[in-house]
């Protein structure tokens, strides 16, 4: 997930001990339970930069019926 990868950025960098580091740290910690907890997921948008929010299972039935319709 993109939480994941920038709380590893945030903690390799010199600046683990900042106070903004240590700030930002938290806050994606208590994303990536929530996310967890109500199994949900960031998924890009269509053709933006945009990101969205969106339950695993629904996503998972996204994808399945996409496959199905295009024949892969």
């Amino acid at each position: 997930m993109l939480a994941t990868k920038k709380l590893k950025q945030i903690s390799a960098s010199d600046n683990h001990f900042n106070v903004m580091a240590k700030r930002q740290t938290y806050i994606l910690k208590n994303i990536n339970s929530k996310l967890e907890k109500e199994n949900a997921m960031v998924a890009k948008a269509d053709k933006d930069k945009t990101r969205a929010i969106m339950y695993t299972d629904g996503y998972n039935k996204k994808v399945h019926n996409f496959l199905n319709e295009s024949n892969f």
